[in-house]
């Protein structure tokens, strides 16, 4: 999920568990921000609908199937899931860590600014820049020192 710019990863094991997370991730929001979930783009997930109505969040819906009317949220994907091949293919990486790949990418984009904003998502989720002492190459045991 993604809010100015700022990822947001949960693992699931099944997609029946992603209007759960959604629950999640809106409070999670609402409550590390002043903000509110406004619109909720998707593909008319049911479970959905009911729940956004009560709570005053707009839907917009694309076609079941053409992932390509969310353009935002897929090009992350495509993103995401290039980084979690590399780690998995370059730095043999199991397929039970799979995930952990994965969020370590999304923590990556999530510190890293872009051509279109010099400021990180991180940077502008929490008002403050992001320390990177905590980075290390994947599978590494060491740690940078600044």
């Amino acid at each position: 999920m993604i809010t100015h710019g700022m990822v947001m990863f949960y693992l699931m094991r099944y997609k029946s568990e992603a209007f759960g997370r959604f629950k999640e991730y809106r409070l999670e929001v609402e409550n590390q921000t002043s903000g509110k979930i406004k619109a909720l783009r998707s593909d008319r997930g049911g479970e959905f609908i009911d729940y956004l109505k009560e709570n005053g969040i707009l839907s917009q819906w694309t076609l079941p199937g053409t992932p390509q009317l969310n353009w935002v949220a897929e090009r992350r994907n495509r993103t995401l899931l290039g980084h979690g091949s590399i780690h998995d293919e370059f730095y043999g990486t199991a397929p039970v860590l799979l995930g952990h790949a994965l969020e370590t990418a999304v923590k990556l984009l999530n510190i890293s600014p872009s051509k279109s904003n010099p400021q990180t998502p991180y940077e502008i989720w929490h008002g403050k820049p992001a320390s990177y002492k905590y980075l290390r190459v994947w599978g590494s045991p060491a740690y940078v020192k600044s």
